[in-house]
């Protein structure tokens, strides 16, 4: 790993910026170590590289680490429904919450003693209550303008089997828990969010104070990545699949890394296109364009070239002699004289490209047409 205090192609963004500063100051010691979380209910697409890019390449930057982490709290597919009194409790929380103006009403369990309440998430965890019969809350503050904070969920009863622990486990965490708790576990020194975890980062922040915990990470969002003429809805590309309008997550024309790389995106493309559009607090739109010019910008240097005429117009020279052959030594690759060279013929007869030629051509076309050069 390079432990050189620079940014990628000499551009320095607001969080390494922070990290930068956190550094200098000796805070986590100088340590750098991020994280990648993504939910597995879904292939990874061109939104998930910007996270990334991001979150490897800061640590890779600072001689740090980033660990994979799967957001695995919710054994259960996001199409399938909740059984009903899942439904029903969380409408009932949400009733209770209050408005933006409005504080809510404050839960008739909330003033439960600390025995009662453990008694009552040891016989949770033990699985005597159905799904949805019980959950745990924090008690913060039903008032706060901050609806996060207005007593949330922190666990819930799910019986489903979970990819890893299987049938193990009857009570799931919120991921507004079990990302703070992870992060600490983790040691983990700058959490980066998307910006829609914003208003979730005070309750973050709560629940290592309430906490004590031995390593506090700092929560910092940035915007996801918006491309013009591109789904980036997991749901939406998963209702693509399921209704076989593509053919499965790796088909060409999906967003995915999987489908990208089989359309001929290279990863060293996605990440130059990671690098260019940089990194912001406020939500924009990226022309695709600019991804389509990181490939051929990576291609243009890389790529070998080949010569085919795909649309033939026969085109005999007259004055070269008949059955005469020459080779003519073209490189593969302009950009790249490693690339080697290859032999092109050169006859009496040739082939050009149909747009090449016009018997009556407009003013100002330059190639080939009769009595012209």
């Amino acid at each position: 790993m390079s432990t050189a205090d620079s940014a990628p192609s000499g551009n320095v963004d607001f969080i390494r910026e922070i990290v930068l500063a956190d550094r200098a100051s000796g805070k986590h010691d100088g340590r750098v170590a991020t994280r990648f979380p993504p939910e597995p209910n879904g292939y990874l697409h061109i939104g998930h590289a910007k996270s990334i890019c991001l979150n490897f390449g800061i640590a890779n930057q600072f001689g740090g680490t980033c660990n994979l982490r799967f957001d695995d709290t919710n054994p259960e597919k996001e199409e399938q429904e909740y059984v009903d009194s899942i439904i029903l409790s969380a409408e009932e929380v949400r009733g209770t919450r209050g408005t933006l103006t409005e504080p809510g009403i404050e839960s008739p369990f909330r003033n439960r003693s600390i025995e009662e309440s453990l008694e009552l998430f040891r016989r949770m965890r033990a699985g005597e209550f159905p799904d949805g019969a019980r959950t745990l809350r924090a008690k913060i503050d039903m008032a706060s303008p901050n609806l996060n904070l207005r007593d949330p969920v922190l666990y819930r009863i799910k019986r489903a089997t979970h990819h890893r622990t299987g049938d193990e486990w009857c009570i799931y965490p919120m991921y507004d828990y079990a990302h703070p708790i992870s992060d600490m576990l983790e040691a983990i020194t700058h959490s980066i969010c998307t910006l829609e975890f914003e208003d979730h980062r005070p309750l973050y922040d709560w629940c290592l104070d309430q906490l004590k915990t031995p390593c506090h990470p700092q929560q910092i969002e940035f915007a996801r990545l918006n491309l013009t003429y591109t789904v980036m809805s997991k749901r939406k590309l998963l209702q693509l699949v399921q209704e076989g309008i593509v053919g499965g997550w790796n088909d060409p024309r999906m967003p995915t890394l999987a489908g990208m790389r089989r359309r001929g995106f290279t990863p060293q493309a996605i990440r130059a296109f990671c690098d260019r559009i940089g990194v912001a607090k406020r939500d924009s739109v990226v022309d695709v364009a600019l991804l389509e010019d990181a490939l051929r910008e990576d291609l243009n240097r890389r790529a070998p070239r080949v010569m085919g005429v795909l649309r033939p117009v026969r085109l005999v020279l007259d004055n070269y002699p008949d059955g005469q052959v020459e080779s003519m030594e073209v490189p593969n690759n302009p950009e790249d004289p490693d690339a080697g060279t290859r032999q092109v013929p050169f006859s009496r007869e040739l082939y050009i490209e149909r747009e090449d030629f016009r018997e009556d051509p407009p003013k100002k076309f330059h190639r080939m047409s009769p009595g012209r050069e």
